[in-house]
């Protein structure tokens, strides 16, 4: 309830909500909600953003069915576009973000390209979207032509991009692919994060691979990346996990 009152109290002094304010509250909404969300979301980018009341717009009076809820969120992304191209790259992010939540990857490249063709920008919050999607499928050779056309269009990965994708492997125990990762990035002149490393660490720990966890948390610091308290216990864990109580001893006592 406090949020929905925080929230209220945001529109009515005119704030413009954003696709980080969605992320938050599709964190306390139901599974399932997501596109219910977004149009909320795009109504209030609608009204405080572009200045016009999306009630003046010749909506069905119930939304009855997913469709009816697409085509009306549609209509409202084609008046956010013609008001606003600036808001309308946040409205699109919005929409596109909540397609991926419900793991509708098509419709969500089908917005995607929709976007780019009437003038939009889209985020890297939405790049990140589509490409943590498609390594939920398993198309990570989707999602790394996807990273390819982001950096044509001028946005580069971040370490958020990466740790998906790292993350997503890691989970099918491929720390093979996960480790490729590691080096594309450090080709690119990106230092990984201690996240990444963890995320790595805990797979090798899992499949029974402690020689090789204990070399990359070696190269982690070697790398000049300082561990902090949840890698220290992935590796601790590991160790004791895999017959090394004495290295998770001295570990500990670190």
């Amino acid at each position: 309830m406090e949020v929905d009152e925080l929230y209220k109290s945001m529109l009515d002094s005119g704030i413009v909500p954003d696709h980080v304010l969605f992320f938050v509250l599709m964190k306390k909404y139901p599974k399932g909600h997501e596109l219910q969300l977004a149009y909320m979301i795009l109504q209030a980018i609608a009204k405080n953003g572009c200045g016009f009341d999306p009630s003046m717009l010749a909506f069905s009076a119930s939304l009855n069915s997913t469709v009816d809820l697409e085509r009306e969120i549609e209509t409202l992304l084609e008046e956010i576009v013609r008001s606003n191209l600036n808001l309308a790259n946040v409205a699109f992010s919005v929409f596109i973000s909540a397609l991926c939540e419900e793991g509708r990857t098509d419709y969500a490249l089908v917005c995607m390209d929709k976007m780019v063709r009437v003038g939009c920008v889209p985020l890297l919050f939405t790049y990140n979207s589509l490409i943590k999607c498609l390594c939920q499928e398993g198309l990570f050779e989707d999602a790394e032509s996807l990273i390819d056309i982001m950096q044509v269009r001028g946005v580069d990965p971040d370490q958020a991009t990466y740790l998906i994708m790292v993350n997503e492997h890691c989970k099918r125990s491929d720390w093979v692919s996960a480790f490729d990762i590691l080096d594309q990035m450090e080709e690119r002149g990106l230092r990984p994060y201690v996240a990444i490393y963890d995320t790595i660490i805990r797979c090798l720990s899992r499949e029974k691979r402690i020689y090789e966890a204990e070399e990359l948390f070696k190269r982690m610091l070697k790398s000049g990346v300082d561990p902090d308290e949840v890698v220290y216990m992935t590796m601790i864990d590991g160790y004791s996990k895999n017959g090394k109580a004495i290295e998770a001893r001295q570990l500990f006592d670190k």
